[in-house]
């Protein structure tokens, strides 16, 4: 396994900050178009969560993969899908290459006792609800609650998936505004199935793993 960097600032994220090294973590240079930078490393496992059928598979096959399939594709227990995630910092002559171990936990009941030991060092999480059922949404409390439980306060972004097919009696803004203000986490809309946001929230919640606010990014809203 290669060796873990960090990043740190001041909390702002006004900057990169000066990196600190896990033990025997060689620093790398590599050749930028603007010259000589330096390419840290880190590996970070995160879950993807939520009710059952919300889209889960769909979300991180979409960002891994850069595929969609039609099908329903239950999940059992967990499965895990890997993507390198590139963070760039201007100014700062670095790249972060930010290795994501992405952990899909199932939603079914039948789970439940194991979602303690699926979570346990998880760094970062995505939960998703449905757009076109406001049930999954109003569950988004439970998600949070359980995961955090295990996994300490670390961040978190909320996902209302499938706005392609969105229903407008479906979703609740109100009811997304509450739970983003009540655990402090932000919350996007995105489509699997055309892709719309999904890259943007892994990258998101990349920027936030690797103590740094992204440069640019979605914003509250609808799928863009």
């Amino acid at each position: 396994m290669a060796a873990e960097l960090f990043l740190k600032d001041g909390g702002d994220g006004a900057g990169l900050g000066r990196p600190f090294e896990g033990k025997g973590a060689p620093r790398t240079l590599d050749r930028h178009s603007t010259g000589w930078y330096r390419v840290l490393e880190a590996t970070k496992k995160i879950c993807v969560l939520g009710d059952p059928a919300v889209g889960k598979t769909s979300v991180i096959r979409r960002y891994a993969l850069d595929c969609f399939d039609e099908g329903y594709l239950t999940t059992i227990g967990a499965r895990v899908l890997n993507r390198t995630q590139v963070l760039r910092f201007p100014g700062q002559s670095a790249e972060l290459r930010l290795h994501l171990k992405i952990w899909e936990i199932s939603g079914q009941n039948r789970h439940l006792e194991l979602y303690p030991s699926y979570y346990l060092g998880a760094e970062g999480a995505i939960i998703v609800g449905d757009a076109t059922r406001v049930e999954t949404q109003v569950n988004l409390w439970k998600w949070i609650e359980g995961f955090r439980a295990a996994a300490g306060r670390v961040p978190i972004i909320l996902v209302v998936n499938k706005t392609d097919l969105m229903d407008e009696t479906e979703f609740d803004l109100e009811l997304m505004d509450e739970i983003s203000h009540e655990f402090r986490c932000p919350f996007r809309m995105s489509s699997a199935r055309n892709g719309a946001n999904v890259d943007n929230v892994f990258r998101e919640l990349a920027y936030q793993l690797a103590g740094r606010k992204p440069l640019s990014g979605p914003r509250r809203g609808r799928a863009c």
